[in-house]
């Protein structure tokens, strides 16, 4: 049986230390996991500092974006990540609370789930919105992703051809288009 590869995106992120350390060193640690998990790390964006978002509302956050290659869809994937969340202490308390890591599936080849339309729905809806509502299941690419300094700097950083499935549009174009986050590179 031939398998078939496929690239993907992955955001690392954390702003409180786990067991394994401060974030830089938890996000490093989840980097070589994922090594150990069947999924090969082709590239990794450099550190970026990012504060958390409501102001004040905790430590600034470590963002790391990282390209793999992978022959799991995008739900196996998914359960993967969240195996190595809980080995990092990852707790899920309330959205968008300090952690000690978050590690997101922003694209999976040019795949658009659950469809084009829950994907809008999704990349649409405001932030009191978003604060009370989650998606019942995955959605690709991550519907934020766009919106997101700390993710698109750090992801054109590794692949600036990088096309968003949906908008049509480059990273490159993408980051051109925004007034970039406060965030320094590490």
């Amino acid at each position: 049986m031939i398998k078939i590869f496929k690239t993907a995106f992955v955001a690392f992120g954390g702003n409180i230390n786990s067991s394994h350390g401060e974030p830089r060193a938890t996000i490093s640690a989840a980097l070589k996991m994922l090594e150990s998990t069947s999924l090969t790390v082709l590239k990794t964006s450099g550190f970026y500092s990012t504060p958390a978002v409501p102001e004040g509302s905790g430590p600034s956050f470590i963002n790391v974006v990282a390209k793999i290659s992978t022959n799991f869809n995008a739900y196996e994937l998914l359960n993967k990540f969240h195996m190595i969340e809980n080995e990092f202490d990852r707790r899920r308390i309330k959205r968008w609370s300090p952690r000690s890591i978050d590690i997101d599936l922003l694209t999976l080849e040019n795949q658009v789930l659950p469809s084009t339309v829950e994907f809008l729905r999704w990349a649409t809806l405001n932030i009191d919105r978003q604060l009370l509502e989650t998606p019942k299941s995955l959605v690709l690419p991550h519907p934020r992703l766009h919106h997101r300094a700390f993710v698109l700097l750090p992801l054109n950083e590794i692949d600036k051809t990088w096309v968003h499935p949906v908008f049509k549009k480059s990273v490159n174009q993408m980051v051109e288009e925004r007034e970039p986050d406060a965030y320094k590179n590490i």
